[in-house]
């Protein structure tokens, strides 16, 4: 089997997960040779690796197949019977008894030298991870087991749950009454979370007990990394859905249950307020965090479109509608797959991809085209061009099936909804408009029909601070012209209510024949200069390799 190190990848650190590292066949001959272009998966005793830049990949073999499988190591947990009392005796002095210790099979067990006390993480009545808590506030956790909020089959059959950032406070507020309290497993995070950071996986993990729920009451610390955490978590359940317990005078609930009481603690659920409306601003301190931290470094969140001459004049924002248009068989899907793809590649982005005109399999080799850099047709290894595909789609692509007879702009939402919480996507394609099922009313026109719809994916884009590219048609056009938005048929809306447009369109020589250079029309950005500002760049595609290059 090969190793990492005869292939001469170094890595910090050989722990399970995917690491970015620089790659031993191209770095050295690379302006930037400190570009970590590499990236190395490890699972279960083996690894895959894969150059973005060079496209080198391979992995450890067995059997002639790349091994990767996620598993999880499952903990033996062995409390110390006549130790628990030890458990027993700290937790009453912080406001627990022995009776909710006791229900959720709090023990002691010695770890090394160390004492502590011992909660076990259940899901589906299994132990599949524990944390250790010394009487000092010393943590530690099993390795290499799955990450899950703590308590999560409490919520089973529930239609609320409460959510914490310790298992003490978890704790405090079923001492208060509560059944459906769930905690983080680790710590709130100290800055936004980056996209493919595995920091919240908990949430993915706990997807099927959580996606049921209708009302979730966000009761982290009141602190700054506490409201981080709020923000992002909120952003993934949908702000819609959430509601803020507000600790007052106190940093957590137990800091409240030991200073107010139970009834106290019971009352703030009571009077907990929903999470601010979309469309209205407060001056709270979470906002007040995050003006604060643009006025001193800016928009965190818009990235390269991986094209340095379109970044002059479009660049990707968090929580926008970008409409692409163009006359047909200009390749405005041609150009979003490798958009998206090119996402993907430099910062580790996740995308829904709803097309009604690409079948689920053709689109897949396409994307394998791109993603090997050479046509199928030319494919001499069909195994390793399977293979370097299926990993990266895995990973980050996932399309929508299309077997739906009425899928219309709610259902292809919603969708996106479970997508978002369960696997964190950066985006969303929907190519094109025209094929959404309608279900227009009568008293509605068109026009009327259009602005409805762009609303409801500009609020769901924003909720969810995800972007949506959305591909419209325009009316009847001369092939050789470049559409406006006021083209697009049905609307003025198309232009007026979209944060960007964009047209795609092929150029011809003067015998009408494709040049192989695409010009991408920057018909308008919103939020200029930040994002960018109307223009054109040219991108030339690469039959062979199937992608665009500049």
């Amino acid at each position: 089997m090969q190793t990492l190190q005869n292939l001469g990848i170094n890595l910090r650190s050989n722990r399970e997960g995917t690491h970015k590292t620089t790659c031993p066949k191209c770095s050295h001959t690379r302006t930037n040779k400190h570009d970590t272009c590499l990236s190395v998966t490890i699972e279960n005793g083996g690894f895959v690796y894969n150059c973005h830049h060079c496209g080198w990949s391979g992995g450890s073999k067995q059997d002639n197949v790349y091994y990767m499988k996620k598993t999880y190591r499952k903990p033996e947990y062995l409390p110390i019977e006549n130790k628990n009392t030890k458990a027993y005796e700290y937790l009453e002095k912080r406001g627990i008894s022995k009776q909710t210790a006791e229900k959720l099979k709090i023990g002691v067990v010695k770890k090394g030298e160390l004492w502590t006390i011992a909660f076990p993480f259940i899901k589906n009545g299994e132990v599949c991870n524990i944390k250790y808590r010394t009487v000092d506030k010393q943590f530690l956790q099993e390795k290499d087991c799955e990450k899950i909020f703590y308590n999560i089959d409490s919520l089973l059959g529930k239609e609320i749950a409460i959510y914490t950032e310790g298992e003490i406070d978890a704790l405090s507020f079923i001492e208060a009454g509560f059944d459906s309290v769930v905690s983080i497993p680790d710590g709130a995070p100290n800055s936004p979370v980056k996209a493919g950071s595995k920091k919240l996986e908990y949430l993915e993990n706990c997807a099927e007990q959580i996606l049921p729920i209708k009302k979730h009451y966000l009761a982290f610390d009141n602190d700054k990394n506490g409201r981080i955490l709020t923000e992002e978590i909120a952003t993934r359940l949908g702000k819609v859905n959430c509601w803020l317990v507000d600790f007052a005078d106190c940093k957590d609930a137990n800091e409240y249950l030991l200073k107010h009481g139970k009834e106290a603690l019971k009352q703030l659920i009571e009077q907990a307020k929903p999470f601010p409306l979309e469309g209205f601003f407060d001056f709270s301190l979470s906002n007040c965090d995050l003006i604060q931290d643009y006025l001193l470094n800016g928009e965190k969140e818009i990235y390269s479109t991986g094209w340095s001459g379109l970044d002059r004049f479009y660049k990707v924002r968090r929580g926008e509608l970008t409409i692409v248009s163009g006359v047909p068989n200009n390749g405005k899907s041609e150009f979003l797959d490798n958009l998206i793809l090119n996402l993907s590649e430099h910062s580790g982005f996740k995308f829904g991809i709803c097309s009604f005109e690409n079948p689920e399999i053709i689109h897949s080799v396409k994307f394998f085209e791109k993603i090997n850099k050479e046509r199928k047709k030319y494919c001499k290894d069909i195994g390793k061009f399977m293979l370097k595909g299926m990993e990266f789609l895995k990973e980050h692509i996932f399309f929508y099936k299309n077997d739906q007879e009425e899928m219309n702009i709610d259902y292809i939402l919603q969708k996106a909804t479970e997508l978002v919480l369960r696997y964190d996507i950066f985006g969303l394609v929907i190519d094109p408009y025209n094929q959404i099922y309608s279900n227009r009313p009568a008293n509605l026109n068109e026009h009327e029909h259009i602005g409805n719809l762009l609303r409801k994916i500009r609020a769901f884009a924003k909720n969810y601070k995800i972007h949506v590219w959305l591909v419209a048609h325009p009316k009847k056009v001369g092939r050789d012209e470049v559409p406006s938005g006021y083209d697009i048929s049905g609307s003025a809306n198309w232009l007026n209510m979209p944060d960007n447009l964009l047209v795609v369109h092929r150029d011809k020589d003067d015998n009408g024949n494709y040049t192989g250079e695409t010009s991408i029309h920057i018909q308008k950005i919103r939020f200029q200069p930040d994002v960018g500002g109307c223009g054109c760049a040219k991108l030339r595609f690469n039959f062979k390799e199937a992608r665009f290059y500049e």
